[in-house]
Order: structure tokens, then C-alpha cells, then sequence
């Protein structure tokens, strides 16, 4: 019972963390500084300020102009040294300086490969180089480009289309140019334009950005909305799984530099009701499970239609194209099912196995079962309880029927329902499970379970508010460009060995 006590109370600190909303604190980077002091020749003391660089080493020593404390200086007088001013260096500034670097670095392999086209014994034409001024800091590739290039370097840099259309078309028709480097793809449709019309081609290279390489502002919303499995009136219990995901949305938010309203639910029309809130809200991007899509669907065509990119994740990877998804992240259920399946005839299981469906409408508990179903050799049983309330007792008398092979749960909620529906039933009916937590993994360590397949929220939770920034910053249509596609984790069976070892590392130093 005590691996049982463990289990429930797991359940209990996962509920805890349901709703909330995560944000960033100011964009800074914080530095390391220490004082020094040495004594000096004449009895005095000299204090000062070192900083330590990004690389880990300590700098010049900062001397104030008032920085000597007297030999015979008396105790408790208190002296200041003048301000020292520190270089603090902004989140959103490190990463610009980081991507300008990035850039000239691009650039100077750009200027080295056009020098290399000059046939052996001409001069070098002028090189064109075309900036985007949509993209702050990209003239850096045409700066580091004349900084390798044996010949001119001339750089354009003009915000309307149709005025450098025409400016790129006069200099085009120039016998001097033999070479265009346009710095992304609009400039780089401009620029190919400008060779049609005057039917000049050139040494051409462009550059292909697709995504806003700046630091996500930190008035960047994302709306994460779950659904949750069932809870019992009257009763603290939850999933587990959603505590954990909501816990790493909390860490993500910060990792990420964006903020994050989380919301879990039971009732899938609350689940929709919330997407409507986000669209009212004016949020940059809606992340949602799709237990039951066809509820769903409505609300995020409404954020379509109010220009609201979706990423989806957990359930629903078949028809998140269909409700508008621009990319979803879960775990292959279907695949996984698949590979509990297989499992279960390794361990020589025969008779039918009951795969326990905690929420009846969730399409991708479905998928696990009939992943089970098409690879188990022997006859699957789907169990749903018509009481949750009474989800021990019914399971309890299920298994006291007498010939059930195994019991497949698919989270560590209905894992502890049916250990605890095990235990009451007196029977030692093997159970394998979805999910992770310390009793199920003692349990699995132990031998009081076969297996455990991970399903991973933490992943699931950090990739679909990474694919949410992505999505927010492409400069191509997300919908048209990754259409729908699914970023799908490939399960894995954690047995016995693999179990016991996770826990080791535990109580490692």
C-alpha cells in the first residue's frame, strides 16, 4: 500500500499546478562581478570591481577615483568610492549581436565564393548587394560580403518595393555589374525581376531567411489550452500529466522569453470557450490539444479568420490539418499502442487484455487501443467507466470476472485505479501503463507492473510553445508551409532494467 499512497499523492501535486499565467521578467542578462582589495606600500587599502566576460574570465580591474581606505581609518566610518558603470547587456541585445556576428561571418563566406567565379585574369565586376529593410540587422551580410569580395561592393537598401524594383533595373542595365547577392526572398523575387527586364543575368546568390531571428518580445502571448482528464465532484484528484506539462509551460515561458496563458479543462466546450477568450484577447498564437476536434473546430476557424496562426499537440495528430493546425506535437499514439501490443506477446499474455479508457471521447486514447488491437495476438477489451466515481469498483469487479490476461492503462491516473481496483480484487493480474511517475516506476523497478510506455508531457509541453514561436515569426504562410504536418515522438517500452537504472540516477551525486 505504500507504493500505492506514493502514487496518489503524485496525482495530487500534478493537480495542483493546473491554470495560470506564465510571463517573462524583464529581458536582461545578468553579470558576475567580485570586488578586490591589496594593501598598498604606505599602510592604505585599495578596493576595486573586476567583471567576468561571457567566456568566463575575469577583466581589467575597475579602480574607482575614490577607492583608498586610510591606514588609521577609525572603525565604523564609512567610506564610498565615485560610481562605476557596468555593462549590462539586454537579452534582446545579445542575441542581436550574436545574429550581426552570425551575419558578417555568412557574409564573408558570400564575398569569398563570388571572388572565386572571377575567371583567372579578369577584373572583378561591381557586386550588387540588396538589403531587406524589413529585417533589422541584415545589411551585416553585405558588410561582411565587401569585406572578402576583390571587387566594388555596392550595397541597395531601399523599404519600397517599387522604387527599388526600378533602382535595381537602372543599375542592372550598368555593363559593370556581374554580380547580385539579394539578402531574402522578397528582394531576391525583386532582383530576378530586374534581370527579366533587362535581360542581364548575373553571378547570383541569395540568402534564404524564413524565420525572425530577433529575440521573441516579451509581449509575445501564446494561449496554451488543454484538455484534462476527468475529475471526480467533490474531490482534489487529477492527471498527473497535465500538472507536469503545466509545469514546463511555467519554465518554457521564461526559456522562450515569452509569456503564456495556461488553461486545462474538462469540459471540451470550455476547452473552445477558452480558444474565443484568446482570439478576443488578441493573442499571437493558440496551442491546443484536440481530444475531440469536431468541438473544437469552430472556435479555431475563428482564430483563423482573425489571423491567429494554431499549433496543436497530444491528441488529434489525423485531423489537425482538417481544424487548421500548423503543426502538432505528440506522442504516436497509434505507434504506441502498436508497440504495447508486441510487448505483451513477448511476455507470452494470451487471453484478452482490457485497455482502460479514461476519457471516452479522447481520439487519440483510441488510437492507442486500436494500435493494441492490431498487434496484440489475442482479443482486446475496451473499458470505460460508467461511474467515475466508481471507476475501483467497477474495475475491481472486472477483474474478479477471472479472464483478463492483462490490464493496458493509458495515463498514471487510471494506472493507480486499477492497481488500487487489483489490490481490492485480490488478484495479481499483470498491468502495463502509460505515463511516468515514482510509484509507477518502483512499481515497473519492482515487478509489480510489466512496463511503462512514456508519454512524455514535458516534451509535448516545451516543443508546442517552441513550434508556437516559430509559427509567430515565419515570414512565409505557417498553414501553407508546414500544412498540418506532425512532429511525432516515437514511443518506447521502459521495462524492468531501463526502470531500476532511471531511478539510480535519482539518488546519483
Amino acid at each position: 500500500m505504500k507504493t500505492l499512497l506514493m502514487v496518489a499523492v503524485g496525482v495530487l501535486i500534478g493537480a495542483a499546478a493546473f491554470g495560470g499565467i506564465f510571463a517573462t521578467s524583464e529581458q536582461t542578462q545578468s553579470i558576475d562581478v567580485r570586488l578586490f582589495a591589496s594593501k598598498t606600500a604606505d599602510g592604505r587599502t585599495e578596493l576595486g570591481l573586476q567583471q567576468r566576460s561571457n567566456g568566463g574570465e575575469w577583466g581589467d580591474r575597475i579602480r574607482p577615483d575614490s577607492r583608498f581606505l586610510p591606514a588609521d581609518i577609525e572603525a565604523g566610518d564609512v567610506r564610498f568610492s565615485e560610481p562605476v558603470a557596468l555593462d549590462v547587456i539586454s537579452r534582446d541585445q545579445a542575441v542581436a549581436d550574436n545574429y550581426r556576428d552570425y551575419l558578417f561571418a555568412s557574409g564573408e563566406e558570400v564575398g569569398d565564393l563570388f571572388s572565386g567565379w572571377v575567371e583567372e585574369g579578369e577584373a572583378p565586376g561591381t557586386l550588387i548587394c540588396i538589403v531587406d529593410t524589413n529585417d533589422a540587422g541584415v545589411a551585416a551580410l553585405c558588410e561582411g560580403t565587401a569585406s572578402t569580395y576583390t571587387g566594388e561592393t555596392e550595397t541597395v537598401a531601399i523599404s519600397d518595393w517599387d522604387d527599388l524594383r526600378a533602382v535595381l533595373e537602372y543599375r542592372f542595365s550598368d555593363e559593370s555589374v556581374t554580380a547580385v547577392f539579394p539578402t531574402s526572398l522578397p528582394t531576391t523575387q525583386l532582383a530576378l525581376q530586374a534581370e527579366e527586364a533587362t535581360e542581364r543575368w548575373f553571378d547570383f546568390i541569395y540568402w534564404i531567411e524564413l524565420m525572425n531571428q530577433h529575440a521573441a518580445s516579451n509581449d509575445t502571448v501564446v494561449c496554451q489550452i488543454t484538455h484534462s482528464g476527468h475529475r471526480i465532484e467533490d474531490s482534489d484528484e487529477g492527471d498527473l500529466f497535465w500538472g507536469l506539462l503545466s509545469e514546463v509551460s511555467a519554465a518554457a515561458a521564461g526559456q522562450l522569453g515569452i509569456q503564456v496563458q495556461f488553461s486545462s479543462h474538462v469540459d471540451p466546450n470550455g476547452q473552445a470557450s477558452a480558444i474565443r477568450e484568446c482570439i478576443e484577447d488578441g493573442v499571437n498564437v493558440i496551442a491546443t490539444s484536440l481530444a475531440e476536434p469536431d468541438v473544437l473546430a469552430p472556435a479555431l476557424a475563428e482564430a483563423a479568420a482573425a489571423d491567429i496562426p494554431v499549433v496543436s499537440f497530444n491528441s488529434g495528430a489525423a485531423t489537425a490539418t482538417e481544424v487548421g493546425s500548423a503543426l502538432h506535437v505528440a506522442l504516436d499514439d497509434r505507434a504506441a499502442g502498436e508497440l504495447a501490443g508486441e510487448a505483451f506477446n513477448d511476455h507470452e499474455i494470451s487471453a484478452p487484455i482490457l485497455c482502460v479508457i479514461h476519457e471516452p471521447t479522447n481520439v487519440g486514447l483510441h488510437d492507442r487501443c486500436d494500435g493494441l488491437e492490431a498487434s496484440f495476438d489475442g482479443e482486446v477489451e475496451r473499458f470505460v467507466a460508467e461511474d467515475p466515481a466508481a471507476v475501483h469498483e467497477e474495475l475491481a469487479s472486472r477483474i474478479m470476472v477471472g479472464d483478463l490476461g492483462a490490464i493496458l492503462t493509458l495515463s498514471v491516473d487510471s494506472t493507480w485505479d486499477a492497481r488500487v481496483a487489483r489490490y481490492e480484487a485480490e488478484s495479481e493480474i499483470p498491468i502495463a501503463g502509460f505515463g511516468f511517475s515514482l510509484g509507477m516506476a518502483r512499481a515497473v523497478a519492482g515487478g509489480s507492473m510489466l512496463f511503462v510506455i512514456f508519454d512524455h508531457p514535458e516534451v509535448q509541453s516545451y516543443l508546442s510553445l517552441a513550434s508556437a514561436v516559430i509559427v509567430d515569426r515565419w515570414r512565409l504562410d505557417p498553414m501553407a508551409y508546414f500544412g498540418g504536418m506532425s512532429l511525432l515522438l516515437t514511443p518506447q517500452i521502459v521495462g524492468q532494467e531501463e526502470m531500476q537504472s532511471l531511478l539510480d540516477t535519482l539518488l546519483a551525486d
